[in-house]
């Protein structure tokens, strides 16, 4: 064989490895294409289907809260105010008196509604449990202390209720704490009127006279001497040296028992 023959034997031969060898790099590089758009395909899908899962997840967690407000909202409306105070308790209540016994029973047991409250003090403005009216403008009605104790309140408008801030001063006095002075309690006051607290008696001198005293005239007699020396040890109290309170009012209607 001639060398001319040689040479072009030998450029077929290195073109055909040429046009083999850039078809196989061509499919080399098809196929990693190819494997490539899959890849991103799939990446795309499960990208998309990750999207949708959150999407999901997202609408139920959106639902879960629109229920629990729902819920909360319910919740809510069904809630009823608190009530501090129920208004048919029975009040303390220490029973001493005979004559107002029915109408403190009463005043333990009203609603709270109806009742006036002061610093630790109950009562009912009303004529039902108004037991005396003064001749100064006063009128005394019966009252409960927290503690039970069962009072008489004096009460007395407050632009003229200089004479029951006195009856207070002087009934505060240590000198006239006694068995025969009606025993001061407390005062109060609001926007209008003044509160004297007072010991609660069963009747005034007047009204035992007429009503009370005992039919036969012997017992009688010891009642009524009994009467005038509690009376007297009452003025002997109030006119004593360290005290020295002149009453001026002294009558039969001012005199408690």
């Amino acid at each position: 064989m001639d060398e001319v023959m040689k040479k072009k034997l030998h450029k077929l031969d290195e073109s055909l490895r040429l046009a083999a060898g850039s078809s196989a790099v061509d499919s080399l590089c098809e196929e990693t294409a190819a494997l490539s758009t899959s890849r991103k395909k799939k990446k795309k899908r499960k990208k998309k289907k990750i999207q949708q899962e959150v999407g999901s997840q997202e609408s139920e967690q959106q639902d879960k809260e629109d229920t629990a407000g729902t819920s909360v909202e319910e919740s809510i409306s069904s809630v009823q105010p608190l009530t501090l105070e129920n208004p048919n308790i029975s009040r303390r209540w220490h029973q001493t008196s005979h004559r107002w016994r029915p109408k403190l029973e009463k005043l333990a047991n009203i609603d709270a509604s109806r009742t006036h409250r002061l610093a630790g003090l109950t009562l009912v403005i009303d004529s039902e449990f108004l037991i005396a009216n003064g001749s100064d403008g006063t009128q005394v009605f019966l009252g409960l202390r927290d503690d039970g104790t069962e009072v008489a309140v004096k009460r007395m408008i407050r632009f003229n209720y200089q004479v029951l801030k006195n009856e207070e001063e002087f009934l505060r006095l240590p000198e006239l704490d006694s068995p025969t002075i009606v025993r001061y309690v407390d005062f109060a006051e609001d926007d209008n009127f003044g509160y004297l607290v007072l010991q609660l008696c069963e009747y005034t001198l007047e009204e035992y006279i007429q009503d009370h005293l005992p039919d036969d005239s012997a017992e009688r007699t010891l009642v009524l001497k009994k009467l005038v020396k509690e009376v007297l040890c009452s003025l002997e109290v109030l006119h004593n040296q360290q005290s020295r309170v002149v009453h001026r009012d002294i009558k039969p209607q001012n005199v408690l028992i």
